[in-house]
Protein backbone atom coordinates (compact mmCIF):
# COMPACT_ATOMS: atom_id res chain seq x y z
CA UNK A 1 0.00 0.00 0.00
CA UNK A 2 1.37 3.74 -0.75
CA UNK A 3 0.61 6.19 1.21
CA UNK A 4 1.57 10.26 0.21
CA UNK A 5 2.18 13.15 1.96
CA UNK A 6 2.43 16.36 2.11
CA UNK A 7 6.33 16.70 2.44
CA UNK A 8 6.15 18.73 4.82
CA UNK A 9 7.87 16.41 7.41
CA UNK A 10 10.96 15.89 5.77
CA UNK A 11 11.23 19.82 5.68
CA UNK A 12 10.57 19.83 9.61
CA UNK A 13 13.18 16.97 9.95
CA UNK A 14 15.98 18.84 7.89
CA UNK A 15 15.14 21.55 10.02
CA UNK A 16 16.02 20.41 13.38
CA UNK A 17 18.85 17.82 11.96
CA UNK A 18 20.37 21.09 10.70
CA UNK A 19 20.16 23.18 14.10
CA UNK A 20 21.87 20.14 15.67
CA UNK A 21 24.61 19.92 13.50
CA UNK A 22 23.82 17.29 11.49
CA UNK A 23 22.97 16.30 8.27
CA UNK A 24 20.23 14.32 5.64
CA UNK A 25 21.38 12.35 2.97
CA UNK A 26 18.86 10.56 0.55
CA UNK A 27 19.71 7.38 -1.90
CA UNK A 28 17.10 6.85 -4.33
CA UNK A 29 17.30 4.13 -7.00
CA UNK A 30 14.51 3.23 -9.60
CA UNK A 31 12.21 0.38 -9.09
CA UNK A 32 13.53 -0.55 -5.67
CA UNK A 33 13.08 2.89 -3.06
CA UNK A 34 14.40 5.62 -0.91
CA UNK A 35 16.69 5.88 1.68
CA UNK A 36 16.63 8.64 3.84
CA UNK A 37 20.00 8.61 6.29
CA UNK A 38 19.98 10.72 9.39
CA UNK A 39 23.57 11.72 10.63
CA UNK A 40 24.16 13.93 14.05
CA UNK A 41 27.18 14.71 15.54
CA UNK A 42 28.00 13.04 18.96
CA UNK A 43 28.99 15.21 21.78
CA UNK A 44 32.02 14.76 23.92
CA UNK A 45 31.01 12.96 27.62
CA UNK A 46 32.71 15.66 29.12
CA UNK A 47 30.69 18.42 27.04
CA UNK A 48 27.52 16.59 28.56
CA UNK A 49 28.48 16.65 32.34
CA UNK A 50 29.02 20.13 31.97
CA UNK A 51 25.79 21.26 30.07
CA UNK A 52 24.21 19.43 33.02
CA UNK A 53 26.63 21.30 35.91
CA UNK A 54 28.29 18.12 36.99
CA UNK A 55 32.01 19.02 35.67
CA UNK A 56 34.27 19.49 38.34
Amino acid sequence: MFHQGTGLGLSDSHGLVARLGGQITVDTRINQGTTFTVSLPVPEISDIWTSIGLDS
